[in-house]
């Protein structure tokens, strides 16, 4: 009986021990924050979730991410501000099943791109704002959903994912709204847009 109980408690401690973290993010560094979002990208592990706070200024950075992680805002119902571009997979070592979600973003300027093509990763864009920025996936090797953002004047190119519920305005670029991009080894895992 003895027995059962440690192994249950050390079973339970595994447990909590291998759920992902949340950080912190303030630019002013309160409490022990990090005071910006690389930073915080860069002292996560895979599973975590960064938490940013709204300031009344903006994130200027360039962020690079080489593992599933959440961004999203602290203070629901806002938008942290950042100027600057998303790079995915910036040294291909990017796991196939990494799974990145950006949310609740005001995109002042900036992109969402990738670096290295890659092999299955899961990229979530939802509920973000893009003032002046694309969101461009244009390989089979990540599996790309878009979905309530608004871009105001840039466009989609993916080619495996879907792309759903969005307000994108491409006339100012000359371009079309949404790109799907052509594969022949596409099979089940086709492109759709609504």
């Amino acid at each position: 009986m003895k027995k059962t109980v440690i192994l249950l408690v050390l079973a339970v401690l595994g447990a909590q021990a291998s759920r992902a973290a949340d950080l912190i993010v303030d630019i002013t560094g309160v409490g022990g924050a990090y005071m910006s979002i690389q930073s915080a990208i860069d002292a996560a592990t895979a599973g975590d979730r960064i938490l940013v706070y709204p300031n009344a200024t903006h994130y200027s950075e360039t962020l690079s991410i080489n593992k599933g992680v959440e961004i999203t805002t602290a203070t629901e119902g806002e938008y942290f501000k950042l100027s600057g571009s998303v790079t995915v997979n910036t040294s291909n070592t990017l796991p196939a099943d990494a799974e990145i979600t950006l949310s609740s973003i005001n995109f002042l300027s900036g992109s969402v791109s990738y670096s290295y093509g890659g092999s299955g990763a899961q990229i979530n864009i939802v509920g973000c704002k893009f003032n002046s920025g694309s969101i461009a996936f244009n390989t089979t090797g990540y599996n790309l959903n878009v979905a309530n953002d608004s871009l105001m004047s840039g466009y989609v190119y993916f080619r495996v994912g879907k792309v759903i519920g969005n307000y994108i305005d491409a006339t100012t670029t000359g371009a079309f709204a949404v790109y799907e991009g052509t594969d022949n080894t596409l099979t089940s895992d086709e492109p759709n847009y609504i």
